[in-house]
């Protein structure tokens, strides 16, 4: 069925479809122990976290939480509005007064907007073949690459692996939020780095290093020489470096209008490539298949864990408490 925009001005539409400006979201993104947004190329999440919402459970508020899913749809302007299902907030949330101020009506939309049209084909008209964004590919391939470390040295290489839609994308279309959201990407693929790992990498190559006094990521290419000449891999550890640079060191220059979704999204495809640089690079020094890797390491995850160590004399012990008792 070929996509008609016209039918979402209609007035039955707009009943269950409804859009706002973004920064309804930003009263959530100041509140990060209460909640977590998870965004991608066409699609979000805004859910409770686990703790708050065990605080709220303590004082009998649960009612309070929110779990919606949103969508992009780009405004005439350039701008992007968050497109709701409207359902969603009634039913999974008590926030629609929060909302209700960011509402947009009778707004002019750009044409061919293959963000939005992606948004209705899986949500809407449930097309699970729309192939997912960036975020969704960069955490896809972060856990390939902590499944290959796992399975050859016992670590894994990165600390943390983001959750799909990871790490958030930009909240505005200015320099400084664009930067901000570079600053996440860094604590992954920089700081996210376990220096343990790469000591491991370094002995099980041969290659002795004393990563101690070096960089994470300077201590990942002495490991790994072949990764100085990986282009993806340096330009997009670059980039992430530069940005997180501009929003924590020293005084930043005044924000500045700028199509930062678009190009986050294009640095986020940069990292992936980067990182399927570095698999590839893995896998032939490791000797290794990455597809193995990941099917032993998920089916490992799956396994039953032993919760205590064992006892030889656990059938004494538990016979003992059939004293007094008809067995």
């Amino acid at each position: 069925m070929e996509f008609n925009a016209a039918e979402f001005e209609k007035p039955a539409a707009k009943g269950i479809i409804q859009y706002f400006e973004q920064a309804a979201l930003a009263a959530y993104l100041d509140q990060p122990n209460k909640y977590a947004i998870q965004t991608d190329y066409f699609e979000g999440r805004i859910v409770t976290t686990d703790a708050y919402y065990r605080e709220l459970k303590v004082t009998n508020r649960t009612d309070e939480y929110i779990d919606v899913r949103f969508g992009y749809r780009t405004l005439k302007s350039g701008e992007l509005a968050l497109v709701v299902w409207v359902p969603d907030l009634v039913e999974r949330s008590t926030h629609i007064a929060r909302w209700s101020g960011f509402h947009l009506e009778d707004s002019e939309w750009a044409e061919n907007d293959e963000r939005f049209v992606s948004w209705v084909r899986r949500y809407i008209e449930g097309d699970w073949d729309v192939d997912s964004g960036p975020g969704h590919y960069l955490s896809a391939t972060m856990h390939t690459i902590n499944a290959l470390t796992c399975e050859s040295i016992g670590k894994p290489l990165f600390n943390v692996e983001p959750q799909k839609g990871a790490p958030a994308f930009p909240s505005a279309d200015n320099t400084h939020r664009y930067e901000d959201a570079h600053k996440e990407v860094y604590g992954y693929l920089i700081d996210g780095l376990n220096k343990e790992a790469i000591k491991e990498l370094s002995r099980q190559l041969g290659r002795p290093v004393n990563v101690d006094n070096l960089r994470t990521r300077t201590a990942l290419e002495t490991v790994l020489p072949a990764l100085k000449i990986a282009a993806s891999f340096q330009m997009a550890y670059d980039v992430v470096s530069e940005n997180r640079r501009k929003a924590t060191h020293g005084v930043r220059l005044a924000a500045e209008r700028y199509n930062a979704f678009e190009q986050f999204t294009r640095d986020l495809q940069l990292c992936v490539d980067g990182l399927k640089e570095l698999v590839s690079i893995l896998s032939r020094e490791l000797s290794i298949d990455a597809e193995n890797a990941i099917a032993r390491h998920d089916a490992r995850r799956a396994l039953p864990t032993i919760s205590a160590s064992p006892d030889p004399h656990f059938s004494i012990n538990e016979a003992s408490r059939m004293v007094g008792r008809t067995v």
